[in-house]
């Protein structure tokens, strides 16, 4: 989609990048700098810079870097312009009107439009009379109306037409049946309400859209609780209940809390346990996995105790360590879940057992010597399979190798044939396994610019009053530089009368490697001394003369007669061209 002239300029002024980028990652304040770890990549010395004057990052390990567009690009895996309008929401830059956008995009906001409308809707009737039965039950269970207004909790009257009849004077038919809140009856004679004599809770996407609801039923009816079907704006198997909210509280705990279900959330927010996230009735996928990536390392695993809740938080386990995750899980008495355990203890005793979580191998290990006679070779022996795969699992071989004596305690197996097993399982999975997806071909990056280039473009960036040397680069002579495309671009700003700042220039290349280069030399701290601009101007355009020269030095000692007297003369006119630079 097109933005209007100035609304990019608009936003990136107002979206602070060092207060976006702290958000993600621990930053600490060297000189005009911002240093951290990199989000991008594993490692252990800060090598992550920000500055907010030119407002860009880069990291110095694996050469990502950019302005703060960017930034949200990669940490919330958003397209260009998804994350101009999260950062436009965020910092209050009013969103230009829609236009010229492509139908895609109108159809989305439509359908995003008819979803808020019906949230606001469900919210009112929950404090009215029609929604006393929806009321009684979700006060009854004991949550505090201020906990219900936070998660915006809703009722559906009941009623074959409620929503139909208050939603369809401002939204298109078609729009209220993909958006899921109506369906077509099957005799082709009209629609009717999806949601009827329900709780229901609205699912907000990660910018805080609604974008789908769960209900759960009053009076009996099946299915217990309903979700909005699949949409062009709600995916079961990348949304997150609850993680809207959640963020903020996630970042700051240095950890998010999965649990299974709507109220489960509700019961830790009203306790004070803000990091805690649900999936919407389905099993966790990988997509869910990454987006809890995004915002933490670690995540608490607390299903409920019974079969089913455990047997959901293995599978999940095996999805979160699949993307790297630490994990943990929460144990709480048998029959309690999150929401009872919460009501009857509180946040202080909960947060204990978050404390006291075991790391998810101590887990697995106790649950799979629970479920096994471990007193028979065949009991043992599946007791060990059992864990082979989760172990095998584990990138590490330090930490592999480490749960080999756990595993042999708990199961009375010899030390030695466990690590046996182990090396056969890993031999076996390496047979057995798929090649990899092809790796994308790694990003271009340009030869390392020279001392002089370096000084140049810092001088640049540095806010010169004076940048008339630019009208003295022409384009032959900067050919081969590594800064090539950023000089060109700082020189036709400053022919055009712009401004030549970092962001001009961010602007003003197309190549990645390019917008690289210029956010790693933006934030690398300046110089005070060194040569003058003028000088590695001087330089620029002496190095191609030079270079002539040497060549024509190398040519002469086997040139003879007229070659040799052209050669000469040509060494004696560039004498004179380099004397006068």
């Amino acid at each position: 989609m097109g933005f209007p002239d100035g609304f990019l300029d608009e936003v990136r002024r107002s979206a602070d990048i060092v207060r976006v980028i702290e958000g993600r990652v621990a930053l600490k304040k060297f000189g005009h700098s911002y240093k951290g770890l990199c989000p991008f990549h594993n490692e252990k010395t800060p090598s992550f810079n920000v500055r907010s004057e030119p407002p860009l990052f880069h990291c110095f390990g694996c050469g990502e870097g950019g302005d703060v567009f960017k930034f949200v690009m990669l940490s919330e895996q958003m397209s260009f312009p998804e994350a101009i309008e999260a950062l436009a929401r965020r910092f209050g830059v009013p969103l230009p009107e829609r236009g010229q956008e492509g139908p895609d995009h109108k159809r989305r906001e439509q359908l995003f439009a008819a979803l808020e409308a019906a949230a606001e809707h469900f919210q009112k009737t929950l404090w009215s009379s029609a929604g006393s039965a929806a009321r009684d039950y979700l006060l009854g269970r004991g949550f505090a109306r201020e906990t219900l207004e936070k998660i915006r909790a809703g009722a559906a009257r009941d009623s074959w037409d409620d929503v139909l009849v208050n939603l369809r004077r401002s939204f298109p038919q078609d729009v209220l049946l993909e958006s899921g809140l109506v369906l077509a009856r099957q005799d082709g004679s009209g629609h009717y309400d999806r949601f009827r004599n329900r709780a229901v809770f609205p699912i907000l996407d990660e910018s805080g859209r609604v974008c789908g609801f769960g209900a759960r039923s009053l009076d009996g009816s099946e299915p217990k609780y309903l979700n909005s079907p699949e949409s062009p704006v709600y995916q079961k198997s990348k949304v997150l209940y609850g993680l809207a909210w959640a963020k903020s509280a996630i970042r700051r705990e240095g950890r998010a809390v999965l649990m299974e279900g709507y109220l489960d959330v509700a019961r830790a927010i009203e306790h004070g346990v803000g990091e805690a996230v649900a999936t919407c009735g389905t099993a966790l996928t990988p997509q869910h996995a990454r987006a809890l990536r995004r915002h933490t390392e670690h995540v608490a695993v607390n299903f409920d105790q019974d079969a089913a809740g455990q047997k959901a938080a293995e599978k999940s386990l095996e999805v979160l360590a699949g993307e790297a995750l630490k994990v943990t899980v929460v144990e709480l008495p048998e029959g309690d879940d999150p929401d009872t355990y919460l009501k009857a203890k509180g946040g202080d005793a909960y947060r204990d057992r978050l404390s006291a979580a075991a790391v998810h191998m101590e887990w697995l290990i106790r649950r799979a010597g629970a479920g096994h006679d471990l007193t028979t070779p065949a009991g043992k022996a599946e007791y060990l399979n059992a864990l082979l795969p989760a172990l095998t699992r584990i990138p590490s071989e330090v930490e592999r190798a480490a749960w080999v004596p756990r595993i042999a305690e708990v199961g009375h197996l010899d030390e030695r044939a466990t690590a046996h097993e182990l090396r056969k399982a890993l031999a076996h999975n390496t047979r057995i396994a798929a090649p990899p997806p092809p790796r994308p071909a790694p990003v271009e990056r340009p030869a390392e610019p020279q001392q002089f280039e370096k000084l140049l473009l810092a001088r640049i960036l540095g806010g010169l009053d004076d940048l008339a040397f630019l009208e003295d680069l022409h384009e032959d002579e900067i050919e081969g530089l590594a800064t090539a495309a950023l000089l060109l671009a700082a020189k036709d700003l400053y022919m055009r009368g712009a401004a030549v700042t970092a962001t001009g220039l961010q602007d003003q290349v197309a190549a990645e490697a390019d917008r690289r280069l210029l956010a790693a030399l933006a934030v690398a701290d300046a110089p005070a001394e060194g040569a003058s601009a003028e000088d590695c101007v001087r330089k620029i355009k002496t190095r191609r003369v030079q270079a002539r020269m040497d060549e024509i030095q190398k040519a002469v000692r086997a040139a003879q007669g007229a070659e040799l007297d052209a050669l000469l003369q040509e060494k004696t006119d560039l004498s004179r061209q380099l004397a006068q630079i």
